[in-house]
């Protein structure tokens, strides 16, 4: 029995085939994440982020819920988790973690190690694969929706990420593991050693943003599914291809966004049908009683001060690539990957 894995990288398209190909495709059994199983798999939540001594303690019952997921001997079973990643370059949790100060408490080959020594038990083959992005873009995209100006996850601005780059010093070690997260090689290297190459498969964004290229063709034949259905599935789709307006805290801004979203992919509109609607009464209430002029003004100044940062990433391109060039010589050497053509 063989189980597949797309474990990352966030902002690479993943949320698109989340959503239109991995639980509509007639070939796959699709165990989650997003939409069946909104907002985290628990199972390999808990296997990313419990610290060692947590991990050993609640080892039966996790290996427990492995046993109770259903695999379908007639289907490619499939996870899609990207938080595998995300919460090992980004995130603190630091609610499971003893040590909050610790952030190496998380890696990517940790999680695998566990996720593939766990499936061994009840004797399946777990295959890992993720999209990669080129590191400049992908940094760039990813601060548009993570960043201190909209007051979301990160820690450190654009300006600190280059005053790094170009010093190599920072009083933030986070900016460090951020940025060590996008080394794709290292990355592929490390998780060889713990499950061996042939169970890594990387596979390039920017097919995937070229109209999905020759993406959907490649994935396919790696699932094993049938590409013809595949195309039919992605075409013209994308997911959370978010502007500046729509990440600012805007209730106007973000209302139309969820409505273009869900009006798009209707199957998942009824989904908690009467939570939207709350939700979305709440935005207008928001918007049209309380939003005042202030608001407007607090608004305008997180959005300058974004468009800031990001000029500040985007015209440091360059010094992005240079911090990148060596890991991304061993992928294009070793992979045959060809990154030349996007600009790696």
């Amino acid at each position: 029995m063989k189980l597949y894995i797309n474990f990352g990288f966030p902002r690479t398209g993943t949320t698109t085939l989340q959503v239109h190909l991995y639980p509509n495709h007639p070939q796959i059994n699709y165990l989650g994440r997003y939409p069946k199983t909104n907002p985290k798999l628990e199972l390999i939540d808990l296997i990313s982020n419990l610290n060692n001594d947590d991990f050993d303690k609640r080892y039966i019952k996790i290996l427990i819920k492995v046993k109770e997921l259903y695999l379908d001997p007639n289907k490619i079973n499939l996870i899609s988790y990207e938080y595998i990643i995300w919460d090992a370059i980004h995130y603190d949790n630091s609610y499971r973690n003893p040590d909050p100060n610790d952030i190496n408490f998380r890696t990517v080959s940790r999680a695998v190690s566990r996720i593939n020594s766990l499936f061994s038990k009840i004797h399946v083959d777990v295959y890992f694969f993720c999209s990669i992005r080129n590191q400049s873009d992908i940094i760039f995209s990813a601060y548009k929706v993570t960043s201190p100006e909209i007051n979301a996850s990160l820690t450190f601005t654009g300006e600190e990420i280059i005053q790094y780059l170009k010093t190599k010093n920072t009083k933030k070690p986070k900016i460090k593991r951020f940025l060590n997260g996008f080394n794709y090689w290292k990355l592929y290297k490390n998780l060889s050693e713990v499950v061996g190459e042939n169970k890594i498969k990387f596979f390039l964004y920017e097919e995937f943003k070229n109209n999905h290229g020759n993406f959907v063709f490649d994935l396919s034949n790696y699932l094993k599914i049938d590409p013809v259905i595949s195309i039919k599935l992605l075409k013209n789709r994308y997911e959370n291809l978010f502007e500046v307006d729509s990440v600012i805290n805007n209730p106007l801004s973000l209302l139309c966004s969820k409505l273009t979203m869900y009006f798009n992919n209707k199957k998942y509109l009824f989904e908690n049908f009467n939570k939207k609607l709350l939700n979305m009464f709440n935005l207008l209430y928001r918007y049209i009683v309380t939003y005042k002029a202030k608001d407007k003004k607090i608004s305008k100044i997180k959005k300058e001060n974004l468009i800031k940062q990001l000029n500040i990433i985007k015209n440091n391109s360059s010094l992005i690539k240079k911090y990148y060039r060596n890991d991304c010589l061993e992928l294009k050497n070793e992979l045959k990957l060809d990154i030349d053509k996007y600009g790696y």
